[in-house]
């Protein structure tokens, strides 16, 4: 199946924000598909399950950092699922594991 984020193109193009206030556009091989331009169906079907995961909180008004907040993880952890890097089961066991441990 054809990367959905670099639509096969194998690389993203992005904005390199320099500190002294300039930035370019820059080629980056795209994260999700490793450069290889398609993607496994389970990645597919796990990109899929985080856009729907998105649209049902943009539905509810909900802000990333107000869902995250409401789930008891981190924006960061709910984006990752949101574009398909992590399920959504796989952040919120993580989140147990260091409940366990006590690790925040």
């Amino acid at each position: 199946m054809i990367c959905p984020h670099c639509r096969g193109k194998k690389v993203n193009i992005v904005f390199v924000d320099y500190s002294d206030g300039t930035g370019e556009l820059a080629k980056r091989i795209c994260p999700t598909c490793q450069g290889a331009g398609v993607v496994t169906e389970q990645q597919a079907a796990q990109i899929d399950a985080g856009r729907a995961l998105q649209a049902d909180r943009r539905a509810r008004g909900l802000t990333l950092a107000q869902e995250a907040a409401r789930l008891g993880i981190s924006p960061a952890e709910l984006s990752a699922a949101e574009l398909g890097h992590r399920t959504l089961d796989e952040v919120l066991s993580r989140k147990e594991r260091f409940a366990v441990l006590d690790i925040d």
